[in-house]
């Protein structure tokens, strides 16, 4: 086997590729390993009570992350109640003054001060809960009343 060589143009030097460094510069005086070693590695390097310790610092940051978000959870639902009361409280003053203008003797009161007509008496009708059925009415003729709610 025979080794040819070309000849090579003098006008331009040689360039030789300089394997790569284990260190490179990033800024003047400080050096930078090229080569790291991988996670795995450098954590089965590390002594169990170091890895321990990081374990306990990683579980107590999630515990303390867990609390606040708990906590801010919490604080939510307490200006929700106090929300819930105050719109609890609105709601029964209303519902408090409706029912004091709607009163008959109110109403009788004010239908006197516009010169309406004067009851001779107000009689108040006694409230039903709506879950009590209705008695049948009573007939004059010989009609017999059939009930139209199906048992």
């Amino acid at each position: 086997m025979s080794v040819i060589t070309f000849p090579r143009s003098t006008s331009r030097p040689i360039r030789r590729e300089t394997p790569p460094s284990k260190v490179t510069t990033t800024a003047p005086g400080r050096t930078k390993s090229r080569h790291r070693r991988p996670i795995s590695r450098r954590w089965t390097a590390l002594a169990p009570s170091g890895r321990a310790a990081i374990i306990g610092a990683v579980a107590m940051f999630v515990v303390l992350v867990g609390n606040t978000y708990t906590a801010q959870r919490q604080i939510e639902l307490h200006n929700l109640q106090a929300q819930l009361l105050q719109a609890q409280s609105s709601y029964a003053q209303q519902v408090s003054d409706y029912t004091n203008i709607a009163a008959p003797g109110r109403v009788a009161t004010d239908a006197g001060n516009l010169h309406l007509v004067e009851p001779t008496s107000v009689t108040q009708i006694a409230s039903v809960p709506l879950t009590t059925p209705l008695a049948l009415p009573t007939f004059t003729s010989k009609v017999k009343p059939i009930s139209r709610i199906i048992p």
